[in-house]
């Protein structure tokens, strides 16, 4: 049997067994787990099967791994919560931290992205690998989970997929997109769904034996697991299978850098901020209500996990282009901070655009270098002119913005662009709540 070498590790926290002994393998998290029912600390992994549910049975192998198997023949979505190994029925799945992934068919989604939104804010994910086609997956090698500045970590979304012509309503699972084909579907011959091969005009369906998972859910604990079958003992289509078992991983509440890059203090009610967005390509997302820096695992497709984000002199907000949340910005030039505390009753909210951030575009510019605007919505960049603070100098604009976010309204002002030390992409910043009227 090949070992599986998880592409792009950094961290060596996926280890491959090269020998046929096999290794104790557990895992605990601090993450406190948040579900329907309550509860305050996190359940410890499995050591026996779980009670599972009409629809669903769980069963231990001789090597101490986990068999789900599920009834999934029906048009009924199966929720599954795989820490506790139970079936499960939320009465709004879509908003429900009580399942980490549904069953239908060959269907499978996971909660998180479009298909649900746990309180967390962390999506159930999945990073799916293979091996040569023809070769079976070394299930046994993997003791570890996949760090997440290492990998990508996939969940559920509406519309394009990767290059895939989609319909933009049409939902994509993970599961039946990843990983890549060995064949290619054609619906006339068949081919590979991501944990599946489908025959012509679906006569067959197996998995694909030659790939293996690492679920990712939104309590930051992680499992590996393949798929073993999708047929009954019968011969009954509809009845899924799999072999899973709770594995070591770092906490996707972490930084993927291995930081935390945004710092917080609050006095009579104003929160100061300093964040570090210096990174060329990372993104440093912000949740105003927590007062956190946050690190979401799909942000563009996570409506209530983040509110706003730095990248140097950009910042998104969570709706339009960027998100879909409902953040808008209102935009206040030369605006009283201390004289907002209200909502005004004239505000008009903008979303980022696919070619505009509404923070870099409102309010419009009132300063000229020579003829060139110098103003981009919160800051003023002096181009070549020396306008006070010297050539090539971002400053921060005179402006007081509404933020909103459904119900929830703060007012926030960009203070500086720079460190005490003068590097640049270090913002300062501060916020506070305000009464909606």
């Amino acid at each position: 049997m090949r070992s599986l070498h998880w592409s792009h590790v950094v961290a060596l926290s996926l280890l491959l067994a090269l020998s046929a002994c096999s290794e104790d393998i557990s895992s605990k998290s601090d993450d406190t787990e948040l579900d329907d029912g309550g509860g305050d600390s996190t359940p410890p992994p499995a050591t026996e099967p779980g009670p599972g549910g009409q629809q669903l049975s769980f069963s231990m192998t001789d090597s101490a791994t986990f068999i789900a198997s599920v009834d999934a023949s029906e048009d009924a979505w199966i929720y599954v919560d795989i820490i506790n190994q139970q079936q499960v029925n939320p009465a709004n799945p879509e908003v429900s931290d009580a399942w980490h992934l549904a069953h239908r068919g060959t269907e499978i989604k996971l909660n998180g992205g479009d298909s649900g939104a746990p309180s967390t804010g962390v999506s159930n994910a999945i990073y799916g690998q293979k091996v040569e086609k023809g070769e079976a997956f070394p299930f046994e090698t993997v003791v570890g989970a996949p760090p997440e500045n290492s990998v990508t970590y996939r969940t559920d979304v509406v519309g394009d997929h990767d290059g895939l012509a989609i319909t933009p309503d049409q939902l994509i699972y993970a599961m039946t997109t990843y990983p890549e084909a060995d064949q290619n579907y054609v619906a006339l011959i068949g081919g590979d769904k991501g944990w599946y091969h489908e025959s012509a005009f679906a006569v067959n369906i197996t998995p694909r034996e030659n790939v293996g998972y690492v679920l990712r859910t939104h309590e930051c604990r992680y499992f590996k697991f393949r798929m073993l079958d999708y047929s009954n003992d019968d011969g009954d289509k509809g009845y899924p299978q799999y072999e899973f078992l709770e594995i070591p991983g770092s906490s996707c509440s972490e930084d993927p850098l291995g930081e935390q890059r945004a710092t917080f203090s609050t006095e009579n009610n104003v929160t100061a901020a300093e964040v570090d967005a210096s990174g060329e390509e990372e993104w440093v997302y912000v949740d105003l209500q927590s007062i956190s820096q946050v690190f979401p695992s799909a942000p563009a497709s996570e409506p209530d996990s983040w509110d706003v984000a730095f990248q140097r002199s950009d910042i998104k907000i969570n709706s339009g282009a960027s998100g879909t949340g409902a953040v808008g910005i209102h935009d206040i030039l030369q605006g009283d901070w201390e004289a907002i505390t209200t909502v005004p009753d004239d505000a008009d909210y903008h979303s980022d655009d696919s070619d505009a951030l509404a923070f870099v575009t409102y309010p419009e510019g009132d300063g000229s270098c020579q003829g060139v605007d110098t103003d981009y919505g919160w800051y003023h960049y002096s181009y070549f002119c020396n306008e006070g603070d010297g050539i090539h100098h971002i400053s921060p604009r005179d402006v007081v913005y509404i933020v909103k976010d459904g119900d929830q309204f703060w007012k926030l002002r960009m203070l500086d662009y720079y460190s005490d030390a003068g590097d640049s992409g270090h913002l300062s910043l501060e916020f506070a709540p305000i009464a909606a009227d």
